[in-house]
């Protein structure tokens, strides 16, 4: 654990190994289980804001302040672009708070995660309000890569094809055909 919201009973954990990118990717069923984790930490850190359970419902991305992203668009958060935080002596910069289906997560999430920020030495220049809005106003940037992961049936294991194409892998395995 990172941080605990003392408000709350949700905790931010790191997500940093393999296992986790799918764990993480599989139960909010996004893009992030798709990542390969060792070359994705080069340029990034993950969280994933999580309940007492220990089941995930957002994940937070952020990047390496000397790192160049993909994600560079996009500023969930509401932070100044020269503005960022440090966990573990890490500067880093948030880029995008993310629920279900790599959709933005919902607003308790996003106050959750600017508190997390918050709480590790960043500023956030919009007002909680504003922040919201906008996000929720300008949605996703990234939006092709996500809907073609969502449509990917050889990685996104929420469809039926890639279920139907595993069956079929075991049954010709099996010397079986449908």
């Amino acid at each position: 654990m990172v941080w605990r919201d003392t408000e709350t009973s949700y905790r931010v954990e790191r997500v940093r190994t393999q296992w986790d990118y799918e764990m993480e990717g599989y139960l909010l069923a996004h893009c992030l289980g798709t990542k390969n984790a060792r070359l994705f930490n080069e340029k990034h850190e993950v969280f994933s804001i999580r309940g007492e359970e220990g089941i995930p419902h957002a994940t937070i991305l952020m990047c390496k302040v000397l790192g160049d992203s993909p994600y560079m668009m996009s500023n969930d958060l509401g932070t100044s672009a020269t503005d960022f935080c440090r966990v573990e002596g890490e500067p880093l910069w948030p880029l995008q708070v993310r629920g279900r289906e790599d959709d933005l997560a919902r607003t308790e999430f996003h106050q959750i995660a600017r508190a997390f920020y918050r709480a590790m030495g960043g500023d956030i220049v919009w007002k909680e309000e504003v922040a919201d809005a906008i996000c929720r106003a300008h949605g996703d940037r990234d939006i092709k890569y996500h809907y073609g992961f969502l449509l990917d049936e050889k990685v996104n294991q929420f469809t039926y094809g890639y279920w139907n194409n595993a069956a079929a892998a075991q049954m010709q395995a099996a010397g079986r055909s449908l």
